[in-house]
């Protein structure tokens, strides 16, 4: 990220918890980033540490794979229909709405799309499977 800082000065194998204030003392842009790059760091571990490198909640689980229009939720249809994507074209696929979890980063999908359709996807024309067999589907954080 560009930016005009004074300089970073987290360091993980301090294993600080927190920065605290002084009265009297020049606030700097250090002092608030390396506070915030201290809980970064705890949620991101923590993170990893309860769900795993990657994981997805039950509740809200996102960039599922679905081929049939039928079996996703009233909601997702309705809403799909409203935006004229209730036909698949051919190797398409739907990516469901949620939120996932990769290397303790939160990543989420605002809504049920085709693959074609996602935002941040290959460039168009690319990624449709064209023939039967194995195929691998990754997100990329």
């Amino acid at each position: 990220m560009k930016g005009d800082f004074s300089r970073s000065t987290f360091d993980p194998k301090k294993h600080f918890s927190g920065v605290r204030m002084q009265q009297g003392r020049v606030q700097l842009d250090a002092d608030w980033n390396e506070n915030l790059d201290i809980l970064i760091h705890r949620i991101e571990t923590e993170t990893i540490d309860v769900i795993g490198e990657c994981g997805v909640p039950v509740h809200d689980a996102g960039f599922g794979v679905v081929t049939d229009f039928n079996s996703l939720s009233q909601a997702e249809k309705d809403w799909l229909t409203a935006q004229g994507f209730n036909a698949l074209g051919s190797g398409d696929f739907y990516l469901t709405q949620g939120r996932a979890y990769v290397d303790g980063l939160q990543v989420e999908n605002d809504n049920t799309l085709p693959f074609s359709q996602q935002p941040f996807v290959l460039p168009k024309g690319q990624g449709k499977i064209s023939a039967d067999g194995i195929y691998l589907l990754y997100l990329d954080v």
